[in-house]
């Protein structure tokens, strides 16, 4: 008997080390896997945060191609209009040159007519003028002189015939003489209106010298108010041009933040269907009724229940931070807690639980209040295992105000760095 058991006790010796090495192995292979598996987590993080870029990219590129197809769109309008207008030029240029050349062979043609004209009158013409006129100024200078000479006679022999006493020629000589400064005194009454036109017009040209000056200083002042306003508006102009360019590196990166925020919303859909998934509905109600409540009580004037939102410090996975690295220890850890909501006090939990029953809002909550919760002692690792152990709650952050319930969740867990070290701690 001892004989057989002895044998089957080396059988089972056997199996058994080959069952251990069966399951260092596989323990081996899984952490592998495990690792192959947080690398292709990462792999395909990367590759869906390098699509959503590729993404973003591609949708600014496509406005960039619209805005600029807008703009040569724009200029190929600008280029037939002037293309039209250069025809236009250079046809009424051709029609031009064409009248040019006309109005040059007319031009031609009188120049020739006006030589033709003026050799004729400088050969022919003018010394027979100049004839004619020395002939005329000498008999002119005759006429006048016989003229004389026939008034002289007249005078003569009428003054002895025409009067017959010398009262009557002195009768006519008075009258005459009246006659005469009748007649002065008109000529100095139209040389007194002609000498006051004069002075009038004196007067009204340096009235129009005065007014053609104080035009010629607005003239001066519209023309230098003109150029400042052209430099105005050449400033404006180019200022509108920037802001033209900043207006569209503005749009631009509109629309790669609108891209990026509808990225961030797709990958937050994501995450929150996968949250869904790892919570449930009723939980995720929960959070979103304990938030209504929240919100009607921060509304509300009565100074108590402002007091419960203060006391209302969010759920247990809001409070805390830690590596990415330690994310999977700390789900398998906490499980669903990680949605518990932590307060100050039951009494708390108990108002918030009483206006959710109120309203009939849906969901299932649980609180974690700081005042009932019971704390664990934190494992210790002895110094020559720290290299292979480490207390989970050494590796998060979070408020040493709301420790307590990290230390209820976390407080008795060690991450571990195989199988082994976790059989001998335990």
């Amino acid at each position: 008997e001892f004989t057989i058991y002895d044998k089957e006790l080396k059988e089972a010796r056997g199996k058994l080390g080959k069952l251990g090495d069966d399951r260092e192995s596989k323990q081996d292979g899984n952490t592998q896997l495990h690792s192959k598996m947080e690398d292709l987590a990462k792999k395909i993080q990367d590759e869906q945060r390098l699509q959503a870029e590729i993404r973003t990219k591609m949708q600014t590129y496509k406005d960039d191609i619209e805005h600029l197809t807008s703009e040569t769109q724009t200029s190929h309008t600008l280029r037939t209009k002037l293309e039209l207008e250069i025809q236009d030029l250079k046809a009424e240029r051709e029609s031009g040159s064409k009248r040019v050349d006309e109005m040059r062979e007319k031009l031609a043609g009188i120049v020739d007519q006006i030589e033709t004209t003026e050799t004729k009158l400088r050969d022919t013409i003018l010394p027979r003028y100049e004839e004619l006129c020395h002939r005329e100024q000498s008999t002119n200078e005759r006429l006048a002189t016989a003229d004389q000479q026939r008034k002289e006679l007249y005078a003569r022999t009428g003054r002895g015939r025409r009067f017959d006493s010398q009262k009557e020629r002195d009768d006519w000589l008075k009258r005459e003489i009246t006659k005469l400064d009748s007649s002065v005194k008109d000529k100095n009454e139209q040389i007194d209106k002609l000498q006051k036109g004069l002075h009038d017009d004196k007067s009204r040209q340096h009235e129009m010298e005065k007014y053609m000056d104080d035009l010629n200083v607005k003239m001066d002042t519209i023309k230098q108010e003109t150029e400042k306003l052209n430099k105005e508006y050449y400033e404006l102009k180019r200022g509108k041009d920037e802001k033209a360019n900043e207006r569209n590196a503005m749009w631009r990166e509109e629309n790669a933040i609108q891209q990026g925020t509808s990225n961030t919303k797709d990958e937050l859909s994501r995450m929150e269907q996968r949250l869904r998934s790892l919570t449930g509905k009723a939980v995720l109600n929960g959070i979103d009724s304990v938030q209504r409540v929240l919100q009607i009580f921060q509304d509300s004037n009565k100074p108590e229940l402002r007091k419960i939102v203060q006391g209302y410090k969010g759920t247990l996975i809001e409070n805390f931070s830690s590596d990415d690295k330690f994310f999977t220890c700390v789900e398998v850890t906490a499980g669903s807690r990680l949605f518990h909501h932590i307060v100050d006090s039951d009494a708390t939990g108990t108002k918030v639980l009483q206006e959710m029953n109120k309203h009939k809002m849906p969901g299932e909550v649980t609180f974690m209040p700081l005042n009932k919760l019971d704390t664990y002692e934190q494992v210790e690792v002895e110094q020559q295992h720290r290299s292979d152990a480490i207390p989970m709650i050494n590796k998060l952050v979070f408020d040493d105000r709301i420790g307590k319930a990290f230390h209820h969740v976390f407080g008795k867990t060690l991450i571990c760095r195989n199988m082994e070290v976790a059989t001998q701690f335990s």
